[in-house]
């Protein structure tokens, strides 16, 4: 199932999310930040998994330049 269809398809409040997903959380954060769907959304707390592989860190470490770039507050990525 893809990510921001199934945010998008809930029809009250999200006002927290906790993400656990043994690696796939960038390709995730990635959809809902592309999408702007994490503007309608109240809290993501992410447990992410740089350890996994190099690729990974690559990734988050862009997730977190990005996160830090545009102002977005209302993503931890370091909840776990």
């Amino acid at each position: 199932m893809d990510i921001v269809e199934f945010l998008v398809g809930i029809n009250e409040p999200i006002v927290a999310i906790k993400m656990d997903i043994e690696g796939a959380e960038a390709e995730c954060l990635e959809a809902i930040l592309d999408a702007g769907v994490h503007q309608s959304l109240g809290k993501i707390f992410v447990e992410t998994h740089e350890r996994f592989s190099p690729e990974l860190d690559e990734r988050i470490g862009l997730l977190r330049d990005r996160i830090a770039r545009e102002g977005i507050q209302t993503i931890n990525l370091d909840w776990g």
